[in-house]
């Protein structure tokens, strides 16, 4: 069975740099937020949906069914394992994630919770922000995030033939390179980095 990840953290905790760097690891990425994107792009009125549903989170069916469309279409020969990153966002999405499990082959999830605090995470997304966003729109989604899927960390203890104990890392240097952060994520997870990272590379500024 291949190795499954799910990562947890809230906007602005570096979670899109780990999923670049576990994918240069050879790792199979399931991210919402980019599945969301690449359907809008191709299906008009899903667009108009995405654009409705804001900071707001996804229907369940919704995610789910992208999320096996990209399983579909995973080269299981060729990967490490699976990451996923904003499934499950919320309780009752947990209840889905044994049919998700059974039907790819995956082993027991281990999920990994990025801490971050919440007004460094705040502070990274002001830094980056996107054209018309503002802070309010930023809080509203650190809210949805800590209203919403923290309390899946409580829920995946209880699921424990579907999940691994849960992993916690909290960066060292919250403003420090993304490597440092991946290095210690695979420490806890007993995953193996790319030989492609050098000395240089350890030193080398990354953005979350």
């Amino acid at each position: 069975m291949l190795k499954s990840i799910v990562l947890f953290g809230g906007p602005g905790s570096g979670k899109g740099e780990q999923n670049r760097l576990f994918a240069e690891d050879g790792y199979f990425i399931v991210e919402t937020g980019e599945m969301i994107r690449e359907r809008s792009s191709r299906d008009p009125d899903f667009a108009v949906f995405a654009e409705e549903m804001g900071a707001g989170l996804f229907p369940d069916d919704v995610v789910f069914d992208l999320a096996r469309e990209r399983l579909s279409n995973m080269p299981t020969n060729s990967v490490r394992g699976v990451v996923f990153d904003g499934i499950p966002r919320n309780v009752e999405q947990c209840a889905i994630i044994p049919e998700i499990i059974r039907e790819f082959q995956l082993g027991r999830i281990i999920p990994v919770h990025i801490d971050v605090e919440h007004r460094i995470r705040v502070d990274r997304m002001i830094k980056r922000k996107r054209s018309g966003e503002t802070r309010q729109m930023i809080e509203a989604r650190q809210k949805v995030y800590e209203e919403e899927t923290l309390p899946v960390l409580a829920m995946i203890r209880e699921m424990r033939a579907y999940f691994k104990p849960l992993r916690t890392v909290s960066p060292h240097d919250p403003e420090g390179h993304p490597q440092q952060l991946h290095r210690m994520i695979l420490d806890e997870i007993g995953g193996q980095q790319s030989p492609r990272f050098t000395a240089r590379d350890s030193r080398r500024a990354y953005a979350y």
